[in-house]
């Protein structure tokens, strides 16, 4: 009895191994898509400061949202919570009415600006470091006879090419000065923005806008 308790429990063993569905071999990415992905990652953690001021502006609104809700102000706080859901949506804002809330996002706008600019030249960094082993890539496919993988790797850097073809670095000129102008100025008493410093960029020249301490959040 107990031999073919033991035959029916091999059987049956026998039997899920046969119909078990086999698990597909973990194959590695080939070079080309690895190198695609690591790319893809460098773009996004390259955008981490632009995630970075807008989680902080969103804690700031939310704090200012909680003390106009105590006041009372209905209006007040519908448009603080539109704008907490909103914040990057491209629309006209009217925050006449609530000042702390228009000072909020002007401050936000500009440290968005400086961010944008920062993540841009980063990026282009990425993809012209992308692009300089995706060319070395497609050579050494090409010496080894994988002619489709080379093509793949050659695709691919087209693409980028033409993607960032306005990032890439200019000649400039020997003569050029590259020097940073700090062109705001102070603001009257009765404005917000600071005003228009009239400064004129020569070649090579550009602004770097620097916060004073009323842009910066405590």
């Amino acid at each position: 009895m107990k031999a073919k308790s033991r035959s029916r429990l091999a059987l049956h063993l026998a039997c899920v191994l046969v119909i078990a569905p086999a698990v597909p071999p973990i194959l590695a990415d080939d070079e080309v898509t690895s190198l695609g992905r690591r790319y893809e990652q460098a773009l996004d953690l390259a955008r981490q400061p632009i995630r970075t001021l807008e989680a902080r502006y969103v804690e700031e609104l939310k704090k200012l949202a909680a003390r106009i809700q105590q006041s009372g102000d209905l209006d007040g706080a519908l448009l603080a919570r539109d704008e907490i859901e909103n914040f990057a949506v491209e629309k006209e804002r009217d925050f006449a009415g609530l000042p702390e809330l228009a000072r909020l996002r002007e401050v936000y706008e500009e440290n968005l600006a400086r961010f944008e600019a920062e993540v841009l030249e980063k990026q282009a960094d990425v993809a012209r470091q992308a692009m300089q082993q995706l060319e070395a890539l497609r050579i050494s496919l090409t010496k080894a006879g994988e002619l489709e993988q080379a093509q793949r790797a050659d695709a691919r850097l087209k693409a980028l090419a033409e993607q960032w073809a306005d990032q890439q670095p200019r000649a400039v000129m020997p003569d050029a000065v590259a020097r940073e102008v700090n062109a705001r100025v102070q603001a009257p008493p009765n404005r917000a923005k600071p005003l228009d410093s009239r400064v004129q960029l020569e070649a090579g020249e550009r602004y770097q806008i620097i916060p004073n301490e009323r842009d910066r959040w405590c």
